[in-house]
């Protein structure tokens, strides 16, 4: 007899679980989460790309993302699950303009799936969102004045808006730049370098698994060609991990 099929978690189920963890008093970093999700679940790279760019838009946001809600509900829901996927589908509403009904549904769905009785809080409170309110820094206060303290005000927003970008990822090419840009739809910085500016799961690009090219982004591949080392010198990487400079060397 055959074995029934196990259906596949949603894609925004596993970004609801990954927050939730993330957000967790004891919860891992963001990679290690999402790294750990993946090699135990069977999730297609297009839905890797989404969840990851879902998880971190959320991440970016959460300050304005709780402060909208906070104008919306009562009180939180009191399951955690629940209240991760309402702050995703808030983020897919303000931050990556998925139309309202759309939002609303995924996230009613979700809730459905892994907290049920808070699907009617999410309907209710997804549809209310339409525009974003809150203003202020997205970084937690505290960070902020350590920011101001530190470099002046005007530095500090500086610094609180360039954290709420979407970086692009740099990938440094053993060889023919070129080429390995027009295949992985990149930019070719110099003969080294190629930028990826859409979000996608590197492990799951041409070239990752026959160790054609790293990870590295372009301002840390710049020690390692200032030093210019020779055959026949000795370096030495202290505290290198992973070790791109190394590799470049």
């Amino acid at each position: 007899m055959a074995k029934p099929q196990t259906a596949k978690p949603r894609p925004r189920i596993i970004a609801a679980e990954l927050l939730n963890e993330i957000l967790r008093a004891d919860g891992r970093g963001l990679q290690v989460a999402f790294d750990a999700a993946m090699r135990t679940l069977d999730v297609a790279p297009r839905d890797r790309g989404f969840i990851r760019h879902l998880v971190t838009t959320t991440l970016r946001h959460l300050r304005r993302i709780d402060a909208e809600l906070a104008q919306h509900w009562r009180r939180a829901p009191k399951d955690l699950l629940a209240k991760s996927a309402i702050r995703l589908g808030a983020a897919e509403r303000l931050y990556l303009n998925k139309p309202a009904h759309a939002a609303v549904f995924e996230t009613v769905e979700t809730c459905k799936a892994i907290a049920p009785r808070s699907a009617g809080l999410a309907n209710a409170v997804v549809r209310k969102i339409d525009t974003i309110t809150q203003t202020g820094p997205a970084a937690p206060e505290w960070l902020i004045k350590s920011w101001r303290r530190r470099f002046g005000p005007h530095t500090a927003e500086a610094i609180d808006k360039a954290h709420l970008l979407e970086p692009a990822t740099d990938l440094v090419v053993k060889a023919n730049a070129g080429d390995w840009a027009a295949k992985l739809g990149g930019t070719a910085l110099d003969t080294q370098v190629v930028r990826l500016t859409a979000t996608t799961d590197v492990q799951m690009l041409e070239g990752f698994s026959t160790g054609a090219f790293w990870v590295q982004d372009l301002a840390a591949t710049l020690p390692a060609r200032i030093l210019n080392a020779k055959p026949g010198e000795r370096v030495l990487d202290m505290c290198a991990a992973p070790g791109g400079k190394t590799a470049q060397l």
